[in-house]
C-alpha cells in the first residue's frame, strides 16, 4: 500500500483537492485523483455593510467597492471535492487510501474572523453549517480601503493595499470596533479551513501568508508589533507565524471524508504552491493565469526591484520575485457577462458556458491593416491606484472588429499589461531565459502563448505546464 497526500487548494473562484501517490519502485509521485469545483454564488445573501450600518447608522464606502465570500458555501464545495476526489479510479477498487499527509493552500491576503469554538458540523442533506461567530471572508479583491484611508496607517515593511488582511482589520478597528469584539481568530480562508479540520485552539499562519497580510517582518518572522502597538489595531487576532511546510494539527473526524489523525501542515499561499507545482528551474520564470494573473521566478536579489516586482517567501531560505497583476481571469469573466448580457439584451438564449466555449475556438483571420487595440485593465493595479483610467478600445476599423480580434487583443492585452509592470531588463539580470505557463486557461485559449511569445520575444522558449496546479504544489512544499 503507497502512501497518498492530499493537496487542498482554496481558490477565489473554485476548490480544488487532489489525491497524490508516492511509488516508491518508481520514485515519483502521481496524481491519483482530482476534483475541482466552481463555488455557487459565494456572496450569496451576503449583506456585506449590515455590521457597519447597524454600528454606525449608514454605510461607509459604496457596496461596489466590496468582495466578501461566504465561508459556509466554500466550506461545502471543499466537502464536495473530498468525496469525489477520494473515491478512485474504478481500476483501483479494493486498493485503500494510506493517506499520510494533508496540504492546504489557499488565496492569500484576504482576512476571514472567527471566534474559539466555531466549528464546522453536518447537517441534512448531507450539507454542513459553520456554526458560531464568523464574518464573511474579505477577499484580496476587495477595496474598502481607499488610498486616503491607507496612507493614515502606521508604516508596514511592504507595500500595504486594499484587501490585505492587515488593512482590513485596521478599517473595522476604525469603522465597527464592536463587531470585532466578537472574534477571536482571524486568518486567511486557507488557514480557516485548517482550523476547522483539526479543530485548533488557535490559528497558525505561514510566512507565505503573514507577508501577504501586510505589518510582517521578513527578516525576523514576527509581526510589526512595535509599530502596531499604541494604535487601534487588534493585535489580538494576530496568528502565530510559522514557516510553509510545518505540521500544526492533526484531522479530527468531525465534518471531512479525511481518514483522522492524519498530519495537517499549514496553509501555504497558492501564488507559491502553483510556482512549485511547475518544478521550474533557476533559469525560468513562471506565468501563472488564474483570476489574477503573477510572474515569479528565483530571487537572486534581496530587495524589491520597483514598486511591482517584489520578493516573497518561498521555500526553506529560498526566495522569489513575484509581479502579481490583479487583472487576469477575472477580465475574462467580465467580458464573458458582458457578452451574455448583450445577447439576453437581443432576446438571444446563450449561455455563458457556451460563450467561453465559442471563444476559445476562434482564430484570428490575417488583418490588412493594424489591429484593434484593447487595454483591459479593469482593476486598478496594487501601486497605481492614483492613476487608474480603466479599460479602453482603440484604432477602431471596420474590418477589425470581429469577435475574434476583439478577444484575441484582450488576451494579448492582459500580457502585455504584465510587461509593462515588469522593470526593464528585470528578467536578463536573473538570467531567465524561459517562461513556463501555468493554469488552465492557456490550453483553453491559445491566443495567450501567442501573446507571451510576442510580449517577451526574448525567451529562448515558452512552454504550459499541463498538470501544474496549487493543490498539487500544496503537496510538494511539504515534502
Amino acid at each position: 500500500m503507497n502512501e497518498c497526500y492530499v493537496g487542498i487548494d482554496v481558490g477565489s473562484s473554485s476548490v480544488k483537492v487532489s489525491v497524490v501517490e508516492w511509488s516508491p519502485s518508481l520514485r515519483r509521485l502521481s496524481t491519483l485523483n482530482s476534483c475541482q469545483k466552481p463555488y455557487q454564488d459565494t456572496r450569496q445573501s451576503c449583506n456585506p455593510m449590515q455590521h457597519v450600518m447597524a454600528e454606525r447608522g449608514s454605510a461607509l464606502c459604496s457596496t461596489s467597492l466590496l468582495n466578501e465570500q461566504k465561508a459556509e458555501v466554500i466550506i461545502n464545495s471543499i466537502n464536495k471535492c473530498f468525496h469525489e476526489a477520494m473515491h478512485i479510479r474504478k481500476e483501483r477498487p479494493a486498493s485503500p487510501l494510506l493517506v499520510k499527509k494533508v496540504a492546504v493552500c489557499g488565496q492569500m491576503h484576504g482576512v476571514i474572523m472567527w471566534s474559539r469554538g466555531t466549528k464546522v458540523v453536518r447537517c441534512a442533506k448531507n450539507t454542513l453549517e459553520v456554526t458560531g461567530p464568523v464574518s464573511h471572508l474579505i477577499t484580496w479583491q476587495d477595496q474598502r480601503c481607499s488610498q486616503e484611508f491607507l496612507q493614515s496607517l502606521p508604516p508596514s515593511k511592504q507595500p500595504l493595499r486594499a484587501g490585505f488582511g492587515c488593512a482590513s482589520l485596521f478599517w473595522f478597528a476604525k469603522h465597527a470596533p464592536t463587531y470585532l469584539e466578537q472574534f477571536t481568530h482571524a486568518g486567511t480562508i486557507a488557514d480557516f479551513v485548517v482550523a476547522m479540520l483539526c479543530d485548533l485552539p488557535a490559528v497558525v499562519i505561514s510566512d507565505h501568508n503573514a507577508y501577504s497580510w501586510g505589518y510582517y517582518d521578513m527578516d525576523k518572522v514576527c509581526w510589526q508589533t512595535d509599530v502596531l502597538d499604541n494604535t487601534e489595531f487588534p493585535i489580538r487576532l494576530l496568528p502565530t507565524i510559522v514557516s510553509a511546510g510545518t505540521v500544526v494539527g492533526q484531522t479530527t473526524l468531525s465534518w471531512s471524508a479525511l481518514p483522522p489523525d492524519v498530519d495537517v501542515y499549514v496553509a501555504a499561499g497558492d501564488a507559491q504552491c502553483s510556482v512549485k507545482a511547475t518544478q521550474f528551474l533557476p533559469h525560468q520564470a513562471v506565468l501563472n493565469l488564474g483570476t489574477s494573473c503573477q510572474l515569479s521566478f528565483l530571487s537572486s536579489s534581496k530587495v524589491d526591484e520597483g514598486k511591482h516586482l517584489q520578493r516573497w517567501p518561498f521555500k526553506a531560505d529560498n526566495f522569489i520575485s513575484v509581479l502579481a497583476s490583479m487583472n487576469g481571469g477575472n477580465v475574462l469573466s467580465t467580458f464573458v457577462k458582458m457578452l451574455h448580457g448583450w445577447m439576453s439584451e437581443l432576446d438571444v438564449d446563450v449561455s455563458e458556458a457556451s460563450i467561453w466555449s465559442k471563444l476559445s475556438g476562434m482564430t484570428c483571420p490575417v488583418e490588412t491593416r493594424s489591429g484593434v487595440l484593447v487595454r483591459p485593465i479593469l482593476n486598478s493595479e496594487r501601486g497605481s491606484e492614483g492613476s487608474h483610467q480603466g479599460a479602453s478600445v482603440s484604432n477602431i476599423f471596420a474590418d477589425n472588429i470581429s469577435l475574434a480580434q476583439v478577444y484575441q487583443q484582450v488576451c494579448t492585452g492582459l500580457v502585455k499589461n504584465v510587461g509593462d509592470m515588469l522593470p526593464q531588463g528585470a528578467l536578463s539580470r536573473n538570467g531567465i531565459t524561459e517562461i513556463k505557463c501555468c493554469g488552465s486557461i492557456f490550453n483553453r485559449h491559445p491566443f495567450f502563448i501567442t501573446a507571451v511569445k510576442e510580449v517577451f520575444p526574448d525567451m529562448s522558449r515558452v512552454s504550459v505546464c499541463d498538470d501544474a496546479d496549487a493543490a498539487y504544489g500544496a503537496v510538494l512544499m511539504v515534502l
